[in-house]
């Protein structure tokens, strides 16, 4: 994940739901990886479906990420909550897999390519 730079929330989603994420179907250190992750899976004594069920039961869809959130604070500074109150909407069920906040997993494309926060922010 790192190497191809993806998105963590997303890949672990993608891979709790037996998705291979695209970023990393190109990557052959994720392929070696992925390989031994599957062997791995066939000594654990939960079936593959238990083991989907309990990834994507601690792999939410949906992450309260930066760039929405300060999205939501700088309407809301405007006098404009409607995003501030569909984020929280959003993340009342962040495991869910609704279809209308599709819009929501991955980040805003930023002007700022280096746009970084730290813990606490």
């Amino acid at each position: 994940m790192k190497v191809s730079k993806s998105d963590f929330t997303n890949t672990f989603r993608n891979l709790s739901l037996g998705v291979i994420p695209t970023p990393q179907s190109q990557d052959p250190l994720f392929s070696a990886w992925y390989a031994r992750w599957q062997t791995r899976l066939t000594r654990q004594p939960q079936s593959p479906d238990d083991v989907r069920d309990h990834m994507q039961q601690h792999n939410p869809q949906i992450i309260p990420r930066n760039d929405r959130v300060e999205q939501a604070l700088i309407a809301a500074e405007k006098g404009d909550l409607t995003l501030t109150y569909r984020l929280l909407d959003i993340l009342r069920d962040p495991y869910s897999s609704r279809l209308d906040r599709m819009d929501y997993l991955e980040p805003l494309p930023s002007p700022n390519s280096r746009y970084q926060t730290f813990c606490g922010t």
